[in-house]
């Protein structure tokens, strides 16, 4: 061996270098005791199986975004084409990574193959196509609400008997009309928004019950009765400027849509005010319910 420090030459059993007199007996100490690389590589997993974790690890985040993107295409998109195509995209993508994740479980403790790495990078683009419709169709929502937010045409409607007032979207068509009841004859008013063709529809009833009549729960029943052939979500009782209301939502389900209407009922002496707003659930982004309670006032 040869002496690190000066290169002289040296028999194996010195302690002391006989030019330089450097101690080689930690020299080696130090060469003995240092790991080869060998051994070193040889307690690494193999390449080939690091890759197999770690696209496990990304074919598991892979499928977790595809199920959440299964779900989120039912939620309300601007158009049905984004949400369908928001659907097959992680349908397909959900369907890859659970196969992939199926056959290296199966296949986890041998040699045999498994998919191969262009099956993952074709879920990755899947994937980001995937996230990329998502947020596209989700920002056109966003655009279309601050579109109809920049051009309000709310203005306030009063009643022809200057009992209240309220706003609408656009100039309500006034109806009367009389029906008889176990209760007597109850006179009702109707205002409704004129543009039929409104995604969101404005109304406001008025039912004038006679004196004397016994009106006890007529708040909950007159929810019930709004609710037929629908169901009631949700019937809270609450009171508006002291008077005692029911604030509820009703569903209504049809053979091509599902439709709802959202609503606050209020009783005041023998007089019956009812607030609604229809729409299709799928237009339930568009909804400006807040305004239209909120500028309820009695005159």
């Amino acid at each position: 061996m040869y002496c690190k420090n000066c290169g002289e030459e040296i028999s194996d059993d010195v302690k002391f270098c006989g030019k330089c007199g450097k101690n080689v007996l930690d020299e080696k100490h130090d060469v003995n005791d240092t790991p080869k690389l060998s051994e070193i590589t040889k307690k690494l997993p193999p390449v080939s199986e690091i890759f197999k974790r770690i696209m496990t690890v990304v074919l598991i985040v892979i499928f977790i975004i595809s199920i959440s993107g299964v779900q989120s295409s039912d939620s309300n998109t601007s158009g049905e084409i984004f949400k369908d195509i928001l659907a097959m995209l992680s349908i397909i993508s959900a369907v890859a990574s659970f196969a992939m994740l199926s056959k290296w479980w199966k296949n986890r403790k041998t040699n045999k193959k498994w998919f191969g790495r262009g099956w993952v990078i074709f879920l990755i683009i899947m994937s980001v196509v995937n996230i990329g419709t998502g947020i596209f169709s989700k920002a056109l929502v966003v655009a279309r609400q601050k579109a109809i937010a920049s051009v309000d045409s709310w203005g306030i409607y009063n009643a022809p008997d200057n009992s209240f007032s309220v706003r609408f979207p656009s100039s309500p068509v006034y109806n009367t009309q009389s029906q008889d009841t176990k209760n007597g004859t109850v006179k009702i008013d109707t205002y409704k928004q004129a543009d039929h063709t409104a995604s969101v529809l404005y109304v406001v009833n008025v039912s004038d019950f006679p004196q004397g009549v016994d009106l006890t729960g007529m708040l909950e029943k007159s929810v019930n009765l709004s609710a037929k052939n629908g169901a009631v979500l949700t019937s809270v009782q609450t009171s508006i400027d002291g008077y005692p209301s029911f604030d509820y939502l009703l569903e209504f389900v049809h053979p091509d849509t599902i439709s709802r209407i959202k609503g606050i009922n209020i009783l005041i002496g023998y007089r019956l005010y009812q607030l609604m707003a229809a729409y299709d659930k799928s237009q339930e982004n568009i909804l400006e319910f807040d305004k239209f309670i909120n500028s309820f006032k009695l005159n």
